[in-house]
């Protein structure tokens, strides 16, 4: 991506760590707790990335605002 298109997609990106940082942190560290008991917790990981884009796309425009509810 050139400068100013990589610039607004990570906008995106950055609003949404910075509102849910203690989530995503409480996920990660949850999946590697439960992923000591039970190897398919493993799997919650590459779900998080991708729940995690799809959250950035639908609820925060190109400028890092929020959307909606």
């Amino acid at each position: 991506m050139q400068g100013k298109t990589k610039a607004i997609v990570m906008a995106r990106f950055r609003a949404l760590i910075r509102n849910t940082w203690w989530l995503l942190a409480v996920f990660l560290i949850g999946g590697g707790l439960l992923s000591y008991f039970d190897p398919i917790f493993l799997f919650m990981f590459p779900l998080s990335i991708f729940v995690f884009i799809w959250f950035a796309f639908v609820r925060y425009d190109e400028n890092g605002n929020f959307n909606g509810s």
